[in-house]
């Protein structure tokens, strides 16, 4: 499972020694989105990945480097990491992958708001160049617990533990039916942020009301959105765009932690419970970005899922 901070896929882009390159310098290429990043605990089994394909003018001496700058919020340079010396750029097209794990600089000195900066240098000397293609900068969190769960396996055990639970009438709880209503849109955009639609199936009035204790405060912001999805000629695009929103305001305002404890209250039985903390790194770290890959997921998935546009139009339904 990953997140996608720069992703350059069929792109390419070539530095000449006589373009202001001729001397031994990093410069500046690109740099991601801004990254708050989760409570150090869940950045276990992670790691930040860059691959890329590289080559030189294809004569001469090997001088070409890549160098990750990790910086904070104003800017200043807490962590560096670059190519191996012995591992300048081949003659050829070559492939580079580069891990580092959470124990790195470049993912423990994270701090809400930083970002990374990737430079190159192209050698001096003349003649020399610096070409690289499908350049990719991502986060890859808790893969030895992913390879040890399947995405099918935690789906069978979440449907085992909610069939579980007491399904309560509505009329037994302290909200109204506005407000379940909204706590089922809440339920649905968790689901499509992990990829666990199946579970729809198995909600209970009493999870929708989970969801509306903690997010009761943001009631009419979260019901603006909703507006959006339950509008009659909502794209899938505008409708994945909005849960993106959703739970960005949900983020912002300090509510996430809770709306995720509620969602995996039923886990706490569960031997996996490491895989609910990659639950959580995966909704953070796509609120992290700029949200293009995750709408473009979201978009997939509502191919399939019509929960959400029917429990949106049900919360407009309830609300007016």
């Amino acid at each position: 499972m990953h997140i996608y901070l720069i992703n350059e896929e069929g792109n390419s882009k070539t530095w000449k020694w006589h373009e202001g390159y001729n001397n031994d310098d990093f410069h500046r290429w690109m740099e991601s989105p801004p990254v708050s990043p989760p409570p150090k605990e869940l950045l276990f089994g992670s790691s930040l990945n860059m691959s890329f394909e590289w080559k030189n003018q294809g004569w001469g001496h090997r001088k070409g480097q890549v160098e990750i700058d990790l910086l904070s919020p104003t800017g200043q340079v807490l962590a560096t990491e670059r190519t191996a010396w012995a591992d300048r750029v081949n003659l050829h097209w070559t492939h580079v992958d580069l891990t580092f794990n959470e124990n790195s600089d470049l993912l423990s000195r994270l701090v809400s708001g930083s970002y990374f900066r990737v430079k190159i240098t192209v050698g001096s000397g003349g003649g020399h160049t610096l070409t690289i293609k499908n350049f990719k900068l991502r986060i890859l969190f808790n893969a030895m617990h992913e390879a040890a769960f399947s995405k099918e396996e935690l789906i069978k055990e979440l449907d085992i533990a909610q069939r579980a639970m007491t399904n309560m009438d509505a009329k037994d709880l302290p909200y109204s039916k506005c407000q379940l209503a909204l706590g089922f849109v809440v339920y649905d955009c968790i689901l499509l942020a992990i990829g666990g639609t199946a579970l729809r199936a198995s909600a209970t009035n009493q999870i929708a009301a989970g969801f509306v204790e903690v997010v009761l405060p943001i009631e009419n912001q979260l019901m603006q959105i909703i507006a959006r999805i339950a509008a009659p000629n909502a794209t899938n695009f505008q409708c994945a765009k909005a849960v993106f929103d959703l739970l960005s305001t949900i983020w912002t305002g300090g509510f996430l932690g809770g709306v995720v404890g509620v969602f995996l209250k039923s886990l706490n039985w569960w031997k996996a419970t490491l895989y609910a903390a990659t639950t959580m790194a995966t909704i953070v770290f796509a609120l992290a970005t700029d949200g293009t890959s995750f709408v473009a997921e979201v978009v997939i998935l509502l191919l399939t899922f019509a929960w959400l546009v029917t429990d949106s139009a049900n919360a407009i339904k309830q609300c007016t």
